[in-house]
């Protein structure tokens, strides 16, 4: 998602992890998923040395 927000989307649509979840275990599941997302987004941005979403730009990106 970062990646995704770096080159220019303006949204990404997370629905698979989502729907996987609510199939597995309902709508705790979901709620677990969100958390994990989030997480994971946090820590990615904290490793990133950035503060918010708002502060992803595309040099972000390492292109090859």
């Amino acid at each position: 998602m970062i990646k995704a927000l770096a080159l220019g989307a303006h949204f990404v649509w997370v629905g698979r992890p989502l729907l996987y979840a609510a199939i597995a275990a309902g709508q705790p599941g979901v709620e677990r998923a969100i958390t994990l997302l989030r997480d994971e987004i946090d820590r990615d941005l904290a490793l990133m040395g950035i503060r918010s979403i708002g502060e992803i730009t595309g040099d972000l990106v390492r292109k090859f």
